[in-house]
């Protein structure tokens, strides 16, 4: 068995660092096991990261890909999390330039609202705020919502647009009722009401409360406010139900 495991950790590391192949095993046999690896782990990456692809060098990117399939160690045996193994690894990367670990960041979670499973069915938005009624239930978010306050506007970058402006950019990506993938672009104070929100066994009358306070701006202006934005990210998809807790 100790022969067994030293053939396999020995042919593992002939693949992912070309050293020699092992005993039994022809250079050229070795180089098509190599290039099957890496065409399938590097196919994954491209796929979860369009963006980072195209704004950075191509010399770069495929020195990345190699740099992880060469030197990280997997957590997980399944290809579904090659991408989060991938950006875990870049983004601890000493090296890595800040807005390139947060575009990432922001693919990912493009590709997780995409793919993400919703528990509670949509229950249409209705047209009128009834603020008396919605106080004491909780507002349902998707399941796909993936927020974050990022120091970079990594949503405007493109192949048009390579270069992400450094500025404060709170962010939410889900899946809308359309089942279309989208981002909004939120304020210091509707970033702090939707993670109020995102609270278990909140209400919203809770919420609203904690988030208003938290700014100092509790008044009744600002809570038609916030009635206001709940009702847009219930019509938008955003919030999915409500419910008495």
């Amino acid at each position: 068995m100790a022969d067994f495991l030293h053939q396999q950790r020995q042919f593992a590391q002939a693949v992912r660092q070309t050293t020699d192949a092992p005993a039994g095993v022809s250079e050229e046999q070795m180089q098509v096991y190599r290039e099957l690896c890496r065409n399938n782990i590097f196919s994954f990456i491209d796929g979860a990261f369009p963006v980072c692809r195209e704004v950075i060098d191509q010399g770069l990117w495929s020195q990345l890909k190699e740099e992880y399939f060469s030197t990280a160690a997997a957590e997980s045996p399944f290809f579904r999390d090659i991408s989060q193994q991938f950006f875990n690894w870049l983004d601890a990367r000493p090296q890595t330039d800040r807005w390139l670990a947060e575009l990432a960041q922001y693919e990912l979670a493009e590709m997780k609202a995409d793919i993400a499973v919703e528990i509670y069915d949509y229950i249409s938005c209705p047209q009128e705020i009834d603020a008396e009624q919605w106080l004491n239930q909780q507002a349902v978010i998707s399941r796909s919502a993936m927020m974050n306050n990022y120091c970079f506007a990594v949503h405007t970058v493109s192949a048009e647009n390579p270069h992400a402006e450094q500025q404060e950019t709170p962010l939410v990506v889900f899946r809308d009722t359309q089942d279309e993938v989208r981002f909004l672009l939120l304020n210091p104070l509707s970033f702090s009401l939707l993670q109020a929100l995102l609270h278990d066994q909140t209400t919203i009358g809770d919420a609203i409360l904690q988030c208003l306070q938290q700014h100092g701006l509790l008044s009744e202006t600002a809570v038609s406010g916030a009635f206001s934005q709940i009702h847009t990210w219930w019509s938008q998809g955003l919030i999915r139900q409500l419910r008495v807790i």
